[in-house]
């Protein structure tokens, strides 16, 4: 799972809740390097904030859905 928000006490809650249950999580503060992101770590499950400095959650959206998935 991937989580993007740059409130950092948000962030460092929701990692630690998804970590607590489970999950294996990567977390940035924004989202202005998504594709290298992407390119190392494919998660199923992105966790976008909207109103994030830089470019937004919808954006960001944009480039999840036209990474491809690797098979």
């Amino acid at each position: 799972m991937l989580v993007i928000e740059d409130e950092a006490t948000i962030r460092a809650g929701l990692e630690r809740a998804l970590v607590d249950v489970g999950f294996v999580v990567g977390t940035r503060g924004h989202g202005l390097d998504l594709e290298q992101v992407l390119a190392g770590f494919r998660p199923d499950l992105v966790l976008l904030d909207v109103m994030l400095p830089g470019r937004d959650g919808f954006v960001l959206l944009e480039v999840v859905r036209s990474t491809p998935t690797p098979r």
